[in-house]
């Protein structure tokens, strides 16, 4: 089946007068997509939108997206109340805006008039334009005006938009009203993460299928070697006298990677903050800990994020930070993550901006860190009317921060910490938060902060993807069955070296990982 349309019912011809500033010629792309029956062939006019002029052919751009901590977040809170999660698909979501000022076109080959008014200017011989009544794909703006149609009309049948992320919100009724829409049903993947729920309310995330994807793409396969995201005790920091490789080989590692980290696995943020800071001047060294970073996911890519049902919200927060973690800068790594009910919602691992001068104080930086978020968490919460019981345990192995928070005003130890960390002061005086001591070794954040070694990073592991009974006694039928894994003496293609080579290259290859 071929079907070939022109959206020409949101175009309307004008005369020569307006046409020299009118934007470029549109462009028009054939997409093919083949589906279980038939193969639908479509076509679609596309407007240059890379030709507007900003103040004349468009005044705004910017429309918002869905960060992963809400989406996360909302999935928390559809296990607790137990709801149900659907997927729709609005059809050609981009044309049913109206235009926010005047924008023009030139005429498309194969357009033909069709009202008396465009026949008679087509025969007329003047050069003519398009006027673009309605939002068409292409345009700068097109998302915008989409994101503010969608918003007006959600708004007029009953939504409420959170001021927390302006993605959110509660649905009434009629979002078909003025959309065509495809219910894709309940929600199985989005953004390259697989959904999965079961009858008890419980929601799970992962990305399996997505590494798959990166195994294949980098011909990765399963090693027993590589059991953490990073040797412990890595001297990533003393490249110099290693080889550089190929700088874009080496990025599309680190981004590909990237995705993983900030979507369903916090267990190598740390590994992947360090690595990305080398994306600039990338050496063997690096290339080699991208490449078992990558087996690694490989390894684990059964892991998932489980959000429990319960009878109510529980908001806990871990915090920890390595003192003096880069020794080029003397700075320290901080790391913190939320979970919701016990499953983790918002984690993050980066690289302090001030040197520390202590441990205490590499702590209690962490801690700032993680009552900034902890605002927006709890607004968010809070607009989706869920009661959090305040204050919010915050988990931290350092009794040098917890005395600087709890003491008010001037203390030695804190003498030389800047004003801006001091809103964890603020948080504690005011009881929005409680800071409670955990032992060093059974504090999960530590994953986000160090190299660890492989019963460390496995004990917070399970913390962290925690598995049913159920699917433990799976694992164990498995255990009791012999399975062959299958290794290649190099499982990533190394890329061309730059600079000067030499035989005694001082690294390792992927394989004594």
């Amino acid at each position: 089946m071929v079907g070939l349309v022109f959206v020409t019912e949101y175009l309307v011809a004008i005369t020569t007068a307006f046409y020299g500033r009118g934007t470029a010629p549109a462009s028009k792309t054939w997409n093919v997509y083949a589906g279980s029956a038939t193969i639908r062939y479509k076509s679609r006019l596309v407007a240059r939108g890379f030709t507007q002029i900003p103040g004349e052919d468009f005044f705004f751009s910017y429309s918002p997206t869905l960060s992963l901590n809400s989406f996360r977040i909302m999935l928390a809170i559809a296990s607790i109340l137990k709801l149900k999660l659907h997927g729709i698909d609005i059809l050609t979501a981009f044309l049913t805006g109206k235009m926010d000022c005047k924008v023009y076109m030139e005429i498309p080959k194969g357009w033909k008039p069709k009202t008396p008014e465009e026949i008679r200017l087509y025969n007329s011989g003047l050069p003519l334009a398009l006027l673009v009544n309605k939002s068409i794909y292409g345009l700068t703006q097109a998302s915008a005006i989409f994101s503010l149609t969608l918003l007006e009309h959600l708004n007029a049948i009953g939504f409420v938009q959170l001021y927390s992320d302006p993605c959110l919100d509660f649905v009434m009724k009629r979002i078909g009203d003025k959309f065509e829409f495809r219910d894709e049903g309940e929600l199985k993947k989005t953004l390259g993460i697989r959904v999965g729920s079961d009858n008890e309310g419980n929601y799970w995330i992962s990305q399996e299928d997505y590494l798959t994807r990166l195994a294949q793409k980098y011909d990765i396969t399963p090693t027993k070697r590589a059991k953490t995201p990073m040797i412990t005790g890595s001297k990533l920091d003393e490249y110099e006298e290693h080889e550089k490789v190929d700088q874009k080989a080496y990025r599309s590692i680190i981004g590909a990677a990237m995705y993983a980290a900030v979507a369903t696995r916090p267990d190598i943020c740390y590994t992947l903050s360090r690595l990305a800071s080398y994306s600039q001047d990338p050496r063997t060294i690096h290339y080699i800990a991208a490449v078992r970073l990558l087996q690694y996911l490989v390894n684990t890519k059964d892991k998932r994020i489980t959000f429990k049902a319960a009878s109510k919200p529980e908001l806990k927060a871990y915090v920890d930070a390595s003192w003096k973690t880069c020794k080029k800068t003397g700075k320290s790594y901080s790391g913190y993550f939320i979970s919701l009910s016990n499953a983790p919602v918002v984690w993050k691992s980066n690289k302090q901006k001030v040197v520390a001068m202590s441990s205490g104080e590499a702590e209690y930086i962490a801690l700032s860190d993680i009552c900034r978020e902890l605002v927006y968490v709890t607004q968010l919460l809070q607009e989706f009317k869920m009661k959090i019981p305040k204050p919010v345990p915050v988990y931290c192995d350092s009794q040098a921060a917890i005395s600087i928070a709890a003491k008010p005003g001037f203390t030695q130890k804190g003498k030389n910490i800047r004003i801006e960390y001091h809103n964890v002061r603020d948080n504690y005086q005011t009881k929005q938060i409680c800071i409670n001591k955990i032992p060093g070794e059974d504090n999960p954040a530590d994953i986000l902060t160090k190299a660890l070694p492989g019963p460390s990073n496995k004990k917070h592991c399970d913390f962290l993807f925690p598995i049913s009974y159920r699917e433990k006694l799976t694992i164990m039928l498995q255990g009791t069955r012999k399975r062959k894994i299958t290794t290649k003496a190099l499982p990533y293609k190394l890329p061309r070296l730059v600079g000067p080579t030499s035989a005694q290259t001082p690294y390792e290859s992927p394989t004594s990982i």
